[in-house]
């Protein structure tokens, strides 16, 4: 998927694999057949994590399980959909297709955006220490802030997931879309100011302090909320700039 401008910027992030098209013959519904799935499963760790994950974006896509509940992979988008369309086309068996490539077994669909289709899935959570948030982020639809973000010399794009009723945040930066970075912001109160930290594949950390754009600076553009500054596990510099939620 080609990338325009960051600050257009609209990613299909997959977890654990790339943006790829679908393959194999006949049509989606064809190819889809009954890939929903059904009947009682119970959700092992590494699958309940992705899906913690996954429900952390704000704009999630399509969830897809290995068929005895052992893994799984999530399909997201960075940035509203709406913002420039570029996810509009996605289509379900590619949530499916994505969890067979990178698992390399049979999958089935489990979600779409925040609503489990899997029918009578059963205590598919289990007693997981997950399934606090889970249920929480069911329930949540959050607004989406685009970032724009700079590491070290690369630089990419992503959005903040911000309740305004609470003073966390969570974040979604990617310089590779096969490979996303997730965090928090603990805002002061209602303020916008706070600390932050990001985790990426590979183990690779990031922390600092995000405060109000006014406090920053005084060149930057009049619509910029906030500015986020601080370093890496390997003293990289990291900073980002965080917009105002978009338009639904």
């Amino acid at each position: 998927m080609r990338v325009t401008s960051l600050t257009a910027i609209l990613v299909l992030l997959v977890w654990g694999a790339g943006c790829q098209s679908t393959s194999g013959d006949g049509s989606i519904e064809e190819q889809r057949g009954n890939r929903v799935g059904s009947g009682p499963i119970e959700l092992q760790d590494p699958a309940l994590q992705e899906f913690a994950l996954y429900l952390r974006t704000a704009h999630p896509l399509g969830f897809a399980v290995v068929t005895d509940g052992s893994e799984a992979t999530g399909t997201v988008c960075a940035v509203d959909q709406t913002y420039s369309g570029a996810c509009s086309g996605f289509r379900e068996i590619e949530a499916i297709f994505a969890c067979e490539r990178q698992h390399n077994a049979p999958c089935q669909l489990f979600a779409l955006g925040r609503s489990i289709v899997w029918s009578n899935p059963g205590q598919w959570a289990g007693d997981s220490r997950f399934g606090n948030f889970i249920a929480a982020a069911l329930s949540l639809e959050p607004a989406s802030y685009p970032i724009e973000i700079v590491w070290g010399s690369e630089v990419g794009a992503g959005y903040m997931a911000r309740d305004p009723d609470a003073d966390l945040a969570h974040i979604t930066v990617s310089l590779d879309p096969s490979a996303p970075c997730h965090g928090e912001i603990h805002f002061e109160g209602a303020s916008n100011s706070g600390n932050w930290g990001l985790i990426c594949r590979g183990g690779v950390t990031a922390q600092g302090q995000v405060r109000p754009a006014s406090e920053v600076t005084t060149s930057e553009p009049s619509d910029m909320l906030m500015i986020a500054t601080g370093v890496d596990t390997n003293g990289q510099p990291v900073s980002f700039e965080i917009y105002p939620e978009i338009d639904s």
